[in-house]
This record gives C-alpha cells, structure tokens and sequence, in this order.
C-alpha cells in the first residue's frame, strides 16, 4: 500500500473497502452486522498500528543521537507522524 493511499483514507475505510471488495463478508451478516463487524475490526487494526509506534522519548533520542540535539516542537511531530505511516503501512 503506497504512501498517498495511507494518507487519504482513515485505517477504517481501509479495513471496510478490503473486507467489502477483496475479502467478502460473510452474507449471512445483516448490514447492521456487517457495519459493527468492520468497526471492531478497525479498532483492532487501529490498536495495533498504535502498539507499533515508539514513544516520544525514544524518537526524541534516536532524533538527538542523530542530530546533536534535541529536535524541536514541530520536528518532534513530524518524528510522530512518520512513526505512525511506517507503523500504518507495515500493518496494512
């Protein structure tokens, strides 16, 4: 999955595009269902790629080793956001 297509959909949309037009769901599973069935697995998806992601601290030092100093509030963000697309594509 390419960057750009992380960007533009939220992992949810993700999960109810696959599950609806690569995987299937189950026909048995009325819309409701269907519906509460691709949010659980969202979250869990969703919960996943969260446990993926390295915490401010050790991207503040992994930054600091690097660079010989700490980063700033903007660049501390981006550090985060990286981490969490990484953390997105690997998953998805």
């Amino acid at each position: 999955m390419s960057t750009m297509a992380v960007q533009d959909e939220t992992v949810r949309q993700i999960v109810a595009r696959v599950w609806r037009t690569e995987i299937g769901l189950p026909e048995k599973m009325d819309p409701t269902e269907q519906q509460a069935f691709l949010d659980q697995e969202g979250a869990r998806i969703e919960n996943l790629i969260e446990d993926q992601i390295p915490g401010q601290g050790p991207l503040v030092e992994q930054y600091r080793r690097e660079h010989n100093q700490a980063p700033d509030y903007k660049t501390t963000v981006r550090l985060i956001n990286m981490a969490r697309m990484q953390a997105s594509e690997q998953i998805l």
